[in-house]
């Protein structure tokens, strides 16, 4: 289908300023970096945290967002989930997004329980409602929509200091994107300083608060 989501509403909103027609590319998680470099599009605006290892094999923007994580577990088995540390348990099966920066979040605060990659977000919470696995964590939001949209299923955020992900812009490293990357680090500040995320982020993030300004105008 048609992409869509805080992401895609990002890249509009950016297209719109550069006065150009977005267009977007289905790209497999574990393919997209490589995609990138090959050229197959200019800019990853995927919800990406610029993690040191990413780094390395591409240049990245300043945050546009910072990210939550979050369980998602089938509503008959909130009994076993009064408190996040119930998740840091050898036997517990957790889906997870193959490659994705959740993994940061269960090594530093969930090691002990079972980590199963998969090659979709979907699918991972798939195997949380076939009962393959306990749990599954990814991104906070899109957990909570998926929820909404599926019944028997309950989200709990990971709210530990330090938890969230920062998400970036990711472009091909090399002087030839040096004026790129200085053009969207510019629009990044000024789409927080006008306000311009304000009804996009409350249309994906309903009841959330608006994220201040100050976690955006530099670089972590």
């Amino acid at each position: 289908g048609e992409a869509d989501g805080w992401d895609t509403d990002v890249a509009k909103a950016l297209a719109e300023d550069m006065g150009v027609k977005p267009e977007f590319v289905d790209n497999s998680w574990d393919g997209i970096i490589p995609a990138l470099q090959a050229d197959k599009f200019d800019v990853i605006i995927a919800a990406m945290t610029n993690t040191k290892k990413r780094s390395l094999a591409i240049n990245f923007t300043y945050p546009y967002y910072m990210a939550a994580n979050a369980f998602i577990f089938r509503s008959s088995d909130a009994a076993r989930f009064p408190t996040l540390d119930k998740f840091n348990s050898p036997t517990l099966k957790v889906s997870v997004l193959i490659q994705d920066a959740a993994h940061l979040a269960l090594q530093r605060f969930f090691s002990k329980a079972q980590v199963v990659d998969f090659n979709s977000a979907e699918e991972a919470i798939l195997a949380v409602q076939t009962k393959k696995v306990d749990c599954s964590i990814a991104e906070f939001s899109f957990l909570g929509q998926y929820a909404k949209e599926h019944q028997g299923l309950t989200v709990k955020a990971v709210d530990y200091p330090g938890a969230g992900s920062p998400l970036a812009m990711g472009l091909v490293s090399g002087p030839e994107n040096e004026h790129l990357k200085t053009f969207l680090n510019v629009w990044i500040q000024h789409f927080f300083w006008s306000g311009q995320h304000e009804p996009i982020f409350k249309k994906w993030f309903p009841g959330a608060s608006v994220p201040k300004i100050e976690k955006f105008i530099a670089p972590l």
